[in-house]
């Protein structure tokens, strides 16, 4: 194996000056194998100075430690008074001193670790690298996390679980089998990413946490990022306008409860990027096309939900004003947690995500009189939403156009699964129902789209 010596020199083009060794080769301390080649580096960050290298205790797939299977470790040293740089012996240790201590409560990548066990990190995706492969037994060993005086109320963490996996995810403080903080369990989410959440134990200042993972499959889940809540977040969800919307009644997409992530809302990437209306996370953005706010860029497994007051309980007619680029994109409905309805889908615009469709269903299920919680679950990546309305179930079946005054002129009819049904022209002579059902369409809902211009109707044929 290699060892590491050194030279100095005032000038890049020398003359060089050797000054010994920083490390030898051989075995040294704790280190079991070292590399053949170490690939060192030296580095001054922040008042610190850090030397870089290889040794070869990362262990292969089959359990073998081989030439290539290395692992990047780390010591801090300080330079002598003349500028020399002392022998550093190898460790498993790596630094002890941390140059800042993490904030555990701003959202933090789970492949941030000092050290891990058993799992991997995929990085195929350049958009989102996360930690997958993990096992029974695997952990994560994060170092320096500062809870601070008041400390957390909550542990959120992003995972993503297939079908008959699952597992759990639990945090000690200091120790692998330290003092457990949080215990969270992991069930399948149809395998989208999800936030879930837990309670935490009281736990204040600096300490390292431990995240170990328990079950009895191998390749349990996928894990993405985490975060904690502090006590001050600690604020119970409202309705946005102060008041619960009223059902029967529309609700502005936009205006979702206050009370934060995990509580009153869920993004996948927690940054708002139309960056209007609102300041958290979720995707709100103006439209020019609808003369308002609307959520945007919204991927399945996100939600939202809304306080609302059911004035008379029965059975009622779901509208909903949404538009998408993709094929098999829509939402669901939840209230207190049970579905109450199917899968809403509106029609593929192609590249228009401004060409705004109504679809309309109805309730599954009898909905109670009383205060409860709407959730809006996306199904499908890339929907936009601008409201939803629950009707008197006996209301008219033609569904409103955008804008009465184009009527006229040719139509792309789409079926509700998004399909091209047929090209149409519609006039004044009759309207868009009859002319369906005198063209021999099906019951159904039918989507409209113009083909000159963005305007849209949507009808459902008796």
């Amino acid at each position: 194996p290699e060892k590491i010596s050194y030279a100095t020199s005032n000038s890049p083009e020398g003359p060089w000056t050797s000054r010994g060794i920083i490390q030898e080769s051989g075995r040294h301390n704790e280190v079991n194998n070292f590399a053949f080649t170490i690939h060192s580096g030296v580095i001054d960050f922040k008042g610190h100075s850090y030397f870089f290298y290889h040794n070869q205790n990362l262990r292969g797939e089959e359990g073998y430690t081989g030439g290539f299977t290395r692992s990047c470790c780390v010591e801090e040293f300080t330079y002598g008074a003349d500028g020399s740089i002392p022998l550093i012996p190898a460790t498993n240790i790596g630094v002890k001193n941390a140059v800042r201590n993490l904030d555990p409560y701003l959202r933090v990548e789970a492949e941030t670790k000092a050290f891990s066990h058993g799992l991997r990190m995929n990085y195929k995706d350049r958009n989102n690298i996360f930690v997958h492969g993990i096992d029974n037994g695997d952990y994560i060993k994060v170092r320096s996390v500062d809870f601070g005086e008041e400390g957390a109320f909550k542990f959120v963490a992003a995972v993503r679980c297939a079908s008959g996996k699952g597992g759990n995810i639990e945090v000690h403080l200091d120790k692998k089998d330290g003092e457990k903080i949080a215990s969270l369990s992991v069930e399948p989410t149809n395998n989208a990413w999800k936030e879930l959440e837990t309670e935490v134990m009281m736990v204040t200042g600096v300490h390292d946490i431990y995240f170990t993972f328990s079950g009895s499959n191998s390749d349990m889940f996928e894990f993405d990022y985490w975060y904690f809540v502090d006590q001050s977040h600690n604020i119970p969800q409202t309705p946005y306008n102060g008041e619960p919307a009223e059902i029967p009644g529309k609700i502005q997409a936009e205006e979702y409860d206050l009370g934060g992530s995990g509580k009153a809302y869920y993004d996948m990437d927690g940054q708002n990027r139309g960056e209007a209306f609102r300041k958290d996370g979720v995707d709100v953005y103006k439209s020019d096309e609808i003369d308002g706010f609307a959520v945007g860029y919204a991927q399945k497994g996100e939600w939202l939900e809304y306080s609302v007051n059911v004035k008379v309980a029965d059975d009622y007619k779901i509208r909903t004003r949404l538009s998408t680029g993709n094929a098999n994109a829509g939402i669901k409905l939840y209230l207190d947690d049970e579905e109450i309805s199917d899968f809403i889908q509106t029609a593929e615009n192609g590249e228009d995500w401004e060409a705004y469709l109504i679809a309309e269903t109805k309730t599954t299920k009898k909905l109670p009189e009383g205060d409860h919680i709407l959730k809006l679950q996306i199904e499908g990546d890339w929907v936009n939403i601008d409201w939803i309305e629950f009707c008197d179930k006996n209301s008219t079946n033609v569904v409103e156009v955008n804008n009465p005054t184009i009527l006229d002129g040719d139509y792309t009819v789409y079926t509700a699964d998004g399909k091209i049904a047929e090209i149409i022209t519609l006039n004044n002579s009759v309207s868009p129902k009859e002319l369906l059902k005198n063209k021999g369409f099906e019951k159904g809902v039918y989507l409209l789209k113009s083909i000159d211009d963005k305007d849209a109707v949507s009808v459902i044929v008796e």
